[in-house]
């Protein structure tokens, strides 16, 4: 692997954001002849995201003005992005769904305005990778691209499908050509997310550090979130005091923040607080319910001796796993139960993506399925950039343990039980039966 010089340790100090940092709408306006298009361009009137009734958040307020300013101007491309990326913010710190349609709203009037515009034709990629249509957004990306080199968001937008689709060469490329033509919250908050990927967290650490410091008063969702990735760095590493920490700063800065929430819920969890944990989480599902969550509901009510609970979020899961097929898959394989839907849901969540995650949730279902070699070579591509991850050296346990390979099965139990030794203590009791104790 080639060297990457801010992705690598950062001697200068003593990765949802694209919107953030100057491209948000209340940043600067694109160059002259881009803002604004022909006052007799054609145009399709956005009509839902105009008769929408925001809230009276500080966002809310801000569509408010953003949809009046497009009605007093709507052959205006900058009222139009503008009134775009609120939407899409607001998506954001709400987790409603039904705003990311607004956008697309917005921005298929945009196109009919300016179909070329660079930043129009970014706010739709973004809009595809929330579809999970990352080839098409890598696609329209490198046409931005072509046109123009030093559009960082652009090397943004594209480092973003690149890491889903399990280029991580290429991620890495692009996250430092966006800090090299343009370094600020969104660039840095990519490079730290990559170097904890890469199993270094003193570095993903102090780069994270540069990306709150890079944060504006005027966009608080984006700082919030660098909070949340943080926390999630330091819980994966066992540390549930430093993640309620950030989780209280995400949430200080955006109050009822459902990431900040679902943080916290994660991080009394792991220190044990189970009940106070699905109370809070069980907020967050009623406003985004999520495989993923509801499926830790379900572990938390199992734990707290609560089955009919357990039954009722299970069941709420498997309505939404067909949309989102990885965690459930994963769920599964590792409780080494349905092994055949295991492998076939997550051959699903294997069709769009190839990151981290997604070979691990393979590898799982295929150990569980009994295809060794499969497991094998899935897994080695979730641990090629050595994260440093418990759960995903758990997993690597496991399939080596199925696969009778005992000894590298110890290596790597004693590899998650050194990053966090309370992670996952089901699998963890399995494999000591299976391998003896590391």
């Amino acid at each position: 692997m080639k060297p990457h010089r801010v992705l690598a340790p950062p001697f200068v100090v003593a990765i949802a954001l694209l919107l953030g940092c100057g491209s948000s709408a209340d940043g600067p306006p694109p160059p002259e002849g881009q803002a604004t298009a022909s006052p007799n361009a054609p145009t399709g009137s956005p009509t839902a995201a105009l008769a929408f009734t925001p809230d009276e958040s500080p966002t809310g307020r801000g569509i408010s003005a953003a949809q009046a300013q497009l009605r007093q101007r709507p052959n205006d491309l900058r009222a139009h992005l503008d009134l775009a990326i609120l939407f899409m913010r607001h998506q954001r710190e709400t987790a409603d769904a039904s705003l990311m349609r607004y956008a697309e709203d917005v921005l298929a009037s945009a196109r009919s305005l300016a179909p070329a515009d660079a930043q129009v034709r970014l706010l739709s990629a973004m809009v595809l990778q929330d579809g999970h249509r990352f080839e098409q957004a890598a696609r329209i990306a490198r046409e931005v691209l072509a046109s123009d080199p030093s559009d960082a968001t652009a090397h943004l937008v594209l480092g973003d499908a690149q890491l889903e689709l399990g280029d991580y060469e290429g991620a890495m490329d692009s996250v430092q050509a966006a800090i090299d033509l343009h370094p600020d919250l969104r660039s840095y908050n990519r490079a730290a997310h990559l170097r904890w990927l890469m199993g270094d967290f003193d570095s993903a650490l102090a780069i994270m550090e540069l990306a709150i410091d890079s944060g504006s008063p005027r966009d608080p969702e984006s700082s919030a979130w660098c909070f949340v990735d943080l926390g999630s760095m330091f819980l994966h590493r066992g540390d549930e005091a430093r993640a309620l920490a950030s989780a209280e700063r995400a949430l200080s800065l955006v109050p009822s923040y459902l990431p900040g929430l679902a943080l916290r819920a994660r991080a009394l969890a792991h220190r044990g607080d189970t009940s106070e944990a699905i109370e809070i989480l069980a907020a967050v599902v009623e406003r985004k319910p999520s495989v993923e969550d509801l499926l830790r509901l379900v572990e938390w009510h199992e734990a707290a001796a609560e089955p009919t609970a357990a039954a009722q979020r299970l069941a709420q899961a498997e309505r939404l796993a067909q949309d989102d097929p990885r965690p459930m898959a994963l769920w599964l394989a590792r409780r080494g139960i349905q092994t055949e839907r295991a492998l076939a849901l997550a051959e699903a969540a294997a069709e769009p993506r190839s990151d981290i995650a997604t070979n691990d949730a393979l590898a799982m279902a295929h150990a569980r399925a009994g295809h060794h070699e499969q497991a094998q070579q899935a897994m080695q591509r979730a641990l090629s950039l050595g994260t440093a991850d418990a759960n995903l050296h758990l997993h690597a346990a496991l399939v080596d343990a199925l696969a009778g390979r005992i000894e590298t099965a110890r290596r790597s139990l004693a590899r998650a039980e050194a990053i966090d030794p309370a992670a996952d203590p089901s699998l963890r009791a399995e494999l000591q039966q299976r391998v003896g104790a590391a």
